[in-house]
């Protein structure tokens, strides 16, 4: 630092002594003039500078955040609002300074607004970039432990996308000084000149006229809001009334009670997968007749695979099916929900379980709320429910609850005593067994509520037909 405060005396002073402007730029006459700053009020103007940006940027933040996650989150929303946005983003940054002017006057307010659409560009694309780029085994792995939406998003996306969005602020910093200077020439205030009525002629309004209360009263133009027709609840049509002959699905009358079918494909009665089968059951059964759906009687109906293991496989390759493999597909084409509960075996389901769902007929899981429920060993095939059995049922035409049942080691309470031979849940697993009861109610009323296939009947009579075309 000495050598070059050396040399750069040694330029201005010695070197070019005799040119008219170089000794102005010498060290001792730099030092004056930062003394004569100092003493001009430098410190306060440069902190208004500051104050200014940092407004700028914490509005480009804010919008840039949570627009850029919205649209990154939504793929379909940001192919559509990829055009207006590289568009927005191309305008010179100075192109705003009038729409500045004119909505918010001169002042403090349009440099901060000028600093601020011009810095959001950044951050927004960074942003939609790095919520789009989010892994999604970790929202599945997280959504399989248990994890809320608003947990999946603290523990999952914001770490991911907090070093892009960095970066963009980073970007925008840049920007934002680059545009500071020109935009600070907008908040001078200009005293406004009143017309002189002596002067003949047209009058120029003043560049600050919005000021002046006669001058507002006398451009504003008011509005009555005249009727617009009678008022429809949201949600409703103008159009014309419906017709009342449409046809309606027909509900199945109260002697007729609606049925809840679960598949056990454990090996053993008093194995981890015949105790999660039972959990299930108690919690689907409690919330289905404790919802809204109460108004239909609910029955629970349990088949275990492994009694008929033999009638499965006879019914796969020897071609007619026995009467108890007819007494399944029966029971599945006539359940109003199901669920299929199976431990885990080499990364998927049980070979009880594939036999059952090769040997159903097609359309028997048509429109069918599942809820999957698997019991393994380790966390290591968590996702086993996520990636392999929802694809398998939704290509059948079923429909999984968002939450996808996972029971490891960890998530079995140790036995109190050495006779206590049934296995007991702990207090996470039984959440997020009660999850899936509560998803499982809410896609059955939807569907129970929903006028679709009228002209065939409700599903249940249309999975009973689908089953005797085989």
């Amino acid at each position: 630092m000495t050598g070059a405060v050396a040399l750069w005396w040694l330029l201005t002073e010695v070197v070019f002594a005799g040119r008219a402007l170089v000794p102005e730029f010498s060290p001792r006459r730099t030092l004056t003039g930062l003394q004569e700053l100092a003493g001009a009020g430098v410190v306060d103007h440069a902190a208004s500078s500051v104050f200014r940006l940092l407004a700028g940027l914490g509005l480009a933040t804010v919008a840039g955040v949570t627009v850029g996650a919205i649209v990154g989150s939504h793929p379909a929303l940001e192919r559509t609002l990829r055009p207006c946005l590289l568009f927005l983003r191309m305008v010179s940054p100075l192109s705003w300074a009038p729409v500045a002017v004119i909505a918010l006057g001169i002042g403090d307010r349009p440099v901060v607004a000028l600093v601020a659409a011009t810095t959001v560009w950044p951050i927004l694309a960074s942003t939609a970039e790095g919520v789009a780029s989010v892994d999604p085994g970790h929202a599945l792995v997280a959504r399989a432990l248990g994890a809320s939406p608003a947990e999946r998003w603290r523990t999952v996306t914001v770490p991911a996308v907090r070093p892009r969005v960095l970066s963009g602020v980073r970007m925008a910093i840049g920007i934002g000084w680059v545009v500071l200077v020109p935009a600070e020439m907008l908040r001078r205030h200009v005293r406004p000149r009143l017309p002189d009525p002596q002067r003949q002629g047209p009058t120029r309004l003043p560049p600050d006229h919005r000021a002046h209360p006669r001058d507002r009263h006398d451009r504003v133009c008011r509005r009555r809001p005249g009727p617009l027709g009678a008022a429809h609840p949201p949600g409703a049509s103008r159009s014309a009334p419906a017709d009342d002959k449409a046809p309606m699905t027909p509900r199945l009358g109260a002697a007729d009670p609606r049925t809840l079918l679960v598949v056990d494909a454990g090996h053993h009665h008093r194995s981890r997968t015949a105790a999660l089968a039972s959990e299930v059951t108690r919690a689907c059964f409690a919330t289905l007749t404790g919802s809204e759906l109460a108004q239909d009687r609910w029955t629970t109906a349990r088949v275990h695979l492994r009694d008929h293991g033999h009638d499965l496989l006879d019914a796969l390759v020897l071609g007619p099916r026995p009467s108890a493999v007819d007494e399944i597909v029966e029971s599945t084409c006539g359940a109003d929900a199901l669920a299929l509960v199976s431990p885990c075996h080499n990364a998927s389901l049980s070979a009880l379980a594939k036999l059952y769902l090769d040997v159903l007929p097609r359309g028997a899981l048509e429109g069918l709320p599942v809820v999957i429920a698997i019991a393994g060993a380790s966390t290591r095939h968590t996702l086993v429910g996520e990636l392999v059995v929802r694809p398998m049922l939704t290509t059948l035409g079923a429909r999984p609850v968002a939450t996808c049942l996972y029971a490891a080691e960890e998530d079995w309470l140790p036995p109190l005593c050495d006779n206590e031979t049934v296995p007991q849940v702990n207090s996470a697993l039984a959440g997020r067994i009660d999850r899936a009861a509560h998803d499982l109610a809410g896609a059955v009323d939807e569907i129970l509520s929903t006028r679709r296939l009228g002209h065939v009947g409700s599903p249940r009579e249309w999975r009973k037909r689908a089953s005797l075309t085989v």
